[in-house]
């Protein structure tokens, strides 16, 4: 069960978030975990703490301002309450971004997630795919 989702302030950030985060940033090759300690020192970042009795999740938001539209971007989600509680966060997420004049909630993820995200009762359409060659 979904006990809270709600924004927490850098000090407020636990072990179980530090330890969700630093999961994610891992897998990331293309961002220096340096680049997301000073976007979210500088408030660039959004840390989001979703609290459930099957663990905690972690999400951190940037809302970018782009040259025709303002977008709400998923930069991490991570932790044991996402498989359970995926729906009503991304919810929780897309209202938070309507709140702040966004025009759209992006994230870049796995193309596991993308399916499910992409399915209709998701609401999200693949818009781009990244694909990689290592040499």
């Amino acid at each position: 069960m979904l006990t809270s989702f709600k924004q927490i302030l850098l000090d407020e950030m636990n072990e179980e978030d530090m330890e969700n985060l630093a999961s994610v940033v891992q897998l990331d090759k293309e961002v220096a975990p340096q680049f997301v300690h000073d976007k979210l020192m500088s408030g660039e970042m959004i840390p989001w703490r979703a609290e459930s009795t099957r663990g905690n999740s972690l999400v951190v938001m940037e809302i970018k301002q782009k040259k025709n539209e303002r977008t709400m971007y998923v930069w991490y989600l991570s932790g044991k309450g996402i498989v359970g509680h995926g729906k009503y966060i991304l919810e929780t997420i897309v209202e938070f971004a309507k709140l702040h004049n966004c025009d759209a909630v992006e994230a870049f993820t796995s193309l596991r997630w993308g399916k499910y995200l992409s399915r209709p009762e998701g609401g999200f359409e693949i818009k781009h795919v990244f694909v990689r060659k290592e040499l």
